[in-house]
């Protein structure tokens, strides 16, 4: 995809939006030659890099980053051989959750309870959210492939995730939790009732997303026995925009966004979004 930048100019990303895609080839020759086309185009049209986000070691493909991992859950068909591989930690947390009265609704349509929480959990983040556009144009699109999973406590919506599945995945796309009902513990239980739910549909892997390795939300998703599965960030001839959560300027920027009015950032959000791929 090519994201074109004020001041800065046009970037390639593989895939934005996304923690991986890559080359789609399948042999060695196939992807040498995609590579070594991607950047002859950039030569002859004056774009600025390329960004490739591989599952897999490519050659010849740039600079690698490998600070990020994606996260992913082998799914058992049993539902209880899954509860019983999971941490004994996150076991009390899920039965705390359960103790609290909340109700989990797993296959919901409707964006808007959903987007709710989702762009007020990414303004505390210090992150401009996507549009609800964005999310209305994915389950429009890919009726059979997306959901939202919910959970409510007296009929308020206090957390959400955007689930996506593909070739047997479950994966978790976005989501956002209501401070104010944390002592409910709402995401284990959401979390938890999502991977039942997929073991029960014989599905084969539950896809936590990308994590840093020793940050707050690796340790939650191998608290569940997510396995680090190794991504492999490209650049060239050298990345042209830096995002990550521990780049001076983004946290700067996420103190700033922060402590802006919920009212400004809905609007300005889904714009500066689209420079952050």
């Amino acid at each position: 995809m090519k994201i074109r930048y004020p001041l800065i100019g046009d970037v390639l990303v593989s895939l934005p939006y996304a923690p991986s895609g890559g080359i789609c080839a399948g042999d060695d020759l196939t992807t040498t030659a995609l590579v070594t086309h991607l950047k002859e185009y950039i030569r002859k049209n004056n774009v600025r890099s390329l960004d490739v986000r591989s599952t897999d070691p490519l050659s010849g493909a740039g600079t690698a980053d490998t600070s990020y991992h994606s996260m992913v859950l082998p799914l058992q068909e049993n539902p209880d051989l899954q509860w019983s591989r999971l941490r004994k930690s996150m076991r009390r947390y899920v039965k705390k959750a359960q103790s609290s009265g909340t109700q989990s609704h797993l296959d919901i349509r409707n964006t808007r309870n959903f987007y709710g929480i989702y762009s007020r959990t990414m303004r505390e983040f210090g992150t401009p959210a996507h549009s609800s556009r964005f999310f209305t144009a994915l389950v429009r699109e890919f009726p059979k492939n997306t959901r939202i999973a919910e959970i409510t406590w007296k009929e308020e919506c206090i957390a959400a995730i955007f689930l996506l599945e593909f070739n047997g995945t479950v994966i978790y796309g976005w989501g956002g939790s209501d401070d104010r009902y944390s002592h409910l513990f709402p995401n284990y239980s959401l979390f938890w009732d999502v991977i039942r739910d997929s073991c029960s549909r014989q599905l084969g892997s539950f896809d936590f997303g990308r994590s840093m390795t020793g940050e707050g939300t690796y340790l939650f998703k191998t608290g569940w026995g997510a396995e680090p599965r190794q991504l492999y960030y490209y650049s060239y001839p050298k990345k042209s925009v830096n995002t990550k959560k521990t780049s001076p300027k983004r946290k700067l920027f996420a103190a700033i966004w922060s402590h802006i009015p919920q009212s400004v950032t809905r609007g300005l959000g889904p714009v500066l979004r689209t420079y952050l791929p």
